[in-house]
């Protein structure tokens, strides 16, 4: 009787001891969890900047080009190619067109963007780009 009472207890200890590493085993789990969603999550913030960056990127560039094409008139100009007149007119037709592309890059198009992912937008709108659709992300 005494040896069963001791081999009892003994499988007590066993199975507290296991419980244990148990319930270290799953707060350790959830810690790697936890430190993987933030990890990802900081990835995705990154991944929304950059992609955020290479857009506006894309509309310094077409700025630039139209600039320095009112540079070359300009240029003409002081060279008498062309008359002051004709730059002038030249150079605000495409200062419009350049006020008109900014207010399409930067305003018009973004409208609807999703806000965790750039290349998204929150309804059925066709990306210019990929041609391809995007759903709606909002759903449930």
């Amino acid at each position: 009787m005494d040896n069963n009472n001791y081999t009892n207890a003994n499988n007590s200890l066993l199975i507290l001891d296991s419980n244990e590493k148990i319930d270290s085993a799953k707060s350790k789990i959830e810690d790697i969890n936890s430190e993987a969603s933030t990890y990802l999550r900081k990835y995705q913030q990154y991944k929304y900047k950059y992609d955020k960056l290479q857009y506006y990127n894309i509309v310094y560039k077409y700025i630039i080009f139209l600039m320095l094409i009112i540079l070359l008139f300009m240029g003409l100009c002081l060279g008498n190619m062309i008359n002051s007149m004709q730059t002038y007119i030249i150079s605000m037709i495409i200062t419009i067109i350049m006020v008109f592309y900014i207010i399409y890059a930067v305003y018009i198009n973004n409208i609807g963007r999703d806000e965790f992912n750039w290349a998204k937008y929150k309804n059925n709108i066709l990306i210019a780009n990929t041609g391809q659709k995007k759903y709606d992300v909002c759903k449930n």
